[in-house]
């Protein structure tokens, strides 16, 4: 039977209505609690919504290797499907953010880091989503040489590749 259906109950347009209505309004009080923006019972303590991706709200320092171990054994908030982000997911963050994208040492890196870094609204609002001016490892191994892996380093708004054994800040995430 379906969601308040009575036994023998006939469906019908109203009542099919009724049951999407009740099931957006609990999907938009899903989507509150996970944003932190209700007073009701958060079972997903430790979970932000940035975008369209869940994130793990504390940042952990660990080499490469250690953050997709912990990635693959994650269990946080009733799921165990983390994983580190993609270059690109972190990329988003940056832009999400108003900052501007920028690949160490390409052209016109040095201006557009410094505007980055001079662009308050920028520099306030990476923070405000939980992620320190340090750089966070993604999931994105260099094609050029697998002992490194791409990670952003947000004061600058620059990605960049460090080797593997190196330590930075990891926030695992998971498809929202």
């Amino acid at each position: 039977m379906g969601y308040g259906m009575k036994k023998n109950q006939i469906v019908t347009a109203k009542s099919t209505s009724l049951i999407l209505g009740k099931s957006k309004s609990l999907m938009g009080l899903t989507k509150k609690i996970l944003e932190g923006k209700s007073k009701e019972l958060s079972t997903h303590e430790g979970i932000t919504i940035i975008g369209d991706l869940m994130w793990e709200e504390e940042s952990r320092q660990m080499n490469w290797y250690e953050a997709m171990e912990y990635a693959k054994n994650l269990r946080l908030g009733g799921y165990d499907n983390w994983r580190l982000p993609t270059i690109e997911e972190l990329k988003k963050i940056v832009t999400l953010c108003d900052g501007v994208n920028i690949i160490f040492r390409d052209d016109n890196w040095e201006e557009i880091r410094d505007k980055n870094i001079a662009n308050e609204t920028y520099q306030t609002n990476y923070k405000s989503k939980g992620f320190d001016s340090l750089g966070y490892w993604s999931s994105t191994t260099l094609v050029s040489n697998e002992d490194r892996a791409r990670y952003i380093f947000f004061y600058r708004g620059d990605e960049n590749g460090g080797h593997k054994k190196n330590y930075f800040p990891v926030r695992c995430v998971r498809a929202g």
